[in-house]
């Protein structure tokens, strides 16, 4: 079982989430859960990792098409973006949530999207890996990233072919 942080994850954190895994690090079911509800508004529907990691993989493919932050106007691509939101919000929220509640739930997840975007500690912490890789390709040493998959009898099989 992964390390899990101590304190209370915050939705920059979640966010974030690179695997499953990585997510399980953040907290506990509940705790990301029921943070995730109350930045959101909503009472999310998830009831397993699987479910609450498809989830959060949703929402960071919306914000990785505007990594400036989703639009907020009332242009075309907004109302898209929104549309798009608001979908991916309706699977994940318990039945019975009210329109009304939907709309605000939308227009909170794209402001804390948007704040999470502005952060350049996530920014920082989303790079890092591929910025030392590229740096490190630029000294002429070829760095591979692990694959987080791998697990100890294949890496052990791996170096006895060798």
């Amino acid at each position: 079982m992964p390390k899990q942080l101590q304190h209370s994850p915050s939705v920059a954190d979640i966010l974030v989430a690179t695997s499953q895994d990585d997510l399980k690090t953040r907290g506990s079911f509940s705790q990301i859960k029921k943070t995730l509800s109350s930045q959101f508004g909503i009472t999310l529907a998830a009831k397993s990792w699987i479910a609450l990691y498809s989830l959060i993989r949703k929402i960071q493919a919306l914000s990785r098409k505007n990594p400036a932050g989703l639009p907020t106007s009332g242009s075309k691509e907004a109302q898209i973006v929104r549309k798009r939101l608001l979908t991916v919000l309706q699977r994940n929220a318990v039945a019975g949530s009210s329109s009304g509640d939907m709309d605000a739930a939308v227009l909170r997840t794209i402001l804390t999207i948007n704040s999470v975007a502005a952060d350049p500690k996530v920014r920082y912490s989303i790079n890092r890996s591929r910025n030392f890789r590229h740096s490190s390709r630029l000294e002429g040493i070829d760095v591979l990233m692990p694959v987080r998959n791998a697990s100890l009898d294949s890496i052990i099989e791996k170096h006895r072919r060798k």
